[in-house]
C-alpha cells in the first residue's frame, strides 16, 4: 500500500502527463507574449535587451525554451526584447594615437560602420580626430552601435608654416 501510495502521489507532485505546447513569440510585444504565456499556465520574465532596427521597441526577440517544445505547466521562459534605440558604446582612444587601418579594425570591431574617410593636412594616414554627424568626437563620448563615424586622417602633406600663412 505504501508504494502504490507513494506512486500516486508522486504522479500527482510531478504532473505526469500534463504538457504544454510552447508558442512562437518572437515579433510579439512582451506584454502579449507574457498575457499568451500566462494563458498556457506558463510564467514569462523580460531578462535581456537586443536592438534590431526594424522592430518595435518592446518585440521579443528571443525566448528560452524554442516554439513547438512541450513543458510543465508553471515553467517559466526568459525573454530578450527590442530595445528603444541602439546601446550607446564609448570611442576608444583613436585619435592622434594610431593610424587610419587600425582605426578602422577597432572601431568596426566595435560595432561601428565607417563613411568615407577625410582627409586633412598631416602624417599619411594618421588619425587625428572621429566625427559623428559632422561632431568632432573625444575618447569617451557614447555613440549608437552600428553609427556611421568619419575619420579625419593625414593626407600626407605638409602643413603650413606661419611664413606661409602671412604669405612673406
Amino acid at each position: 500500500l505504501c508504494i502504490i501510495g507513494a506512486g500516486i502521489f508522486l504522479n500527482r507532485y510531478t504532473r505526469h502527463g500534463e504538457a504544454v505546447e510552447i508558442p512562437d513569440l518572437t515579433g510579439q510585444s512582451s506584454e502579449m507574449a507574457i498575457r499568451k504565456l500566462q494563458s498556457l499556465g506558463l510564467e514569462g520574465e523580460v531578462t535581456d535587451t537586443g536592438y534590431v532596427e526594424r522592430l518595435p521597441a518592446g518585440a521579443v526577440l528571443e525566448q528560452s525554451i524554442r516554439p513547438g517544445e512541450k513543458v510543465k505547466p508553471g515553467r517559466q521562459l526568459t525573454l530578450t526584447i527590442n530595445a528603444a534605440e541602439p546601446r550607446k558604446v564609448a570611442l576608444p582612444d583613436v585619435a592622434d594615437n594610431c593610424s587610419r587601418r587600425e582605426a578602422e579594425d577597432r572601431l568596426r570591431t566595435l560595432g561601428f560602420r565607417l563613411g568615407a574617410t577625410e582627409y586633412i593636412v598631416g602624417d599619411p594616414d594618421w588619425v587625428y580626430g572621429v566625427k559623428y554627424q559632422g561632431r568632432l568626437l573625444n575618447i569617451g563620448d557614447k555613440v549608437p552601435m552600428g553609427a556611421i563615424l568619419t575619420l579625419m586622417a593625414g593626407d600626407g602633406g605638409e602643413p603650413l608654416t606661419e611664413e606661409d600663412s602671412l604669405g612673406t
